[in-house]
């Protein structure tokens, strides 16, 4: 299986030998004996599976078919530490505002990030997206004002999100300028 460890979101891919042993399907599948989220493909020599949120464990990964039977690999799944935001800076903005996420394990043990959300709205990636500590986004247009959660979405498919922590605040309005000309 690949990778052997991650996160909440890792995709994993459990490759082998008739996995559905007789069967037709794959019912679920462990992690470390943590069930995943979701069987998102399957057949007889393949399987992809999202990790679930656990606690740090290490332990085989199973593969249940709709026959009842279990396959166990001899190779154990790490759950590692989520990662997390410890700062958004600045927690509030609108359209266009540069925020810095500070925080450990940004990129989910993945390599990259391929979308960052600031209170449900998307975030463009501003310089590398690679910095497993620090990342620069702008934030997007928000259609609505209020607190929202800051989501990074690694390659790895791992999900890092810090609840309530940025507030898109109402776009400013220019009602006129005064004098309309000069010099």
């Amino acid at each position: 299986f690949v990778p052997a460890s991650g996160q909440v979101g890792t995709v994993v891919t459990i490759s082998g030998q008739n996995l559905v042993q007789g069967g037709a399907s794959i019912v679920n599948v462990s992690l470390g004996g943590v069930f995943v989220s979701s069987v998102v493909y399957q057949n007889s020599t393949s399987v992809v599976a999202v990790a679930s949120s656990s606690a740090v464990v290490n332990g085989p990964v199973a593969v249940y078919a709709d026959t009842g039977a279990v396959t166990v690999s001899g190779i154990n799944w790490t759950y590692r530490s989520e990662g997390t935001v410890t700062t958004v800076t600045p927690s509030f903005g609108q359209e266009g505002t540069l925020v810095t996420l500070i925080g450990q394990s940004l990129l989910g043990y993945g390599t990259s990030l391929v979308q960052v959300t600031l209170g449900g709205v998307a975030a463009s990636i501003v310089g590398s997206a690679s910095n497993d500590t620090a990342i620069v986004v702008q934030a997007g247009v928000g259609l609505t004002t209020g607190a929202g959660d800051v989501v990074l979405v690694a390659n790895s498919g791992a999900v890092v999100t810090r609840l309530g922590g940025f507030t898109y605040q109402t776009q400013g309005n220019v009602t006129s300028v005064s004098p309309s000309s000069g010099q």
